[in-house]
């Protein structure tokens, strides 16, 4: 069985998507963890850590999910090159990765319902969601 541990910047958007593809998965062969976090990129690095060694998960599949937003490009930077070594490590079996939007996650989910060309703030995509 493949396992999956997804620690999310978002609190309700991110976990809200990856549980959509609970539906969609064979339990006998995929089981799919998400945490909607609320932190900003190496503050989610760091509670991933502290949940795979409390919990002492090995051979799984650790991703990091965040928005390039705002965040200062020096953490932003760094928590890829940390993720990079930690897979690299394969620490207990587990493999590391990150996945991240250039500005914001509702956008992406919005393009997969409408086709937009055009520049409104971000607030306006949880209207239009």
């Amino acid at each position: 069985m493949e396992t999956y541990y997804i620690f999310c910047e978002g609190k309700k958007t991110e976990p809200n998507y990856f549980e959509g593809f609970v539906r969609y998965a064979d339990p006998e062969q995929v089981k799919i963890n998400c945490f909607g976090l609320g932190k900003e990129t190496l503050r989610i690095l760091e509670l991933a850590q502290n949940y795979i060694r409390k919990n002492e998960i090995k051979q799984s599949h650790i991703w990091l999910v965040f928005d390039r937003d705002d965040f200062v490009a020096k953490n932003f930077d760094e928590t890829i090159q940390k993720v990079k070594e930690l897979d690299q490590k394969r620490k207990g079996g587990n493999t590391y990765r990150c996945a991240w939007s250039n500005e914001c996650f509702e956008l992406w989910i919005l393009l997969h319902f409408s086709y937009y060309q055009t520049l409104f703030h971000r607030d306006e995509y949880i209207r239009l969601l």
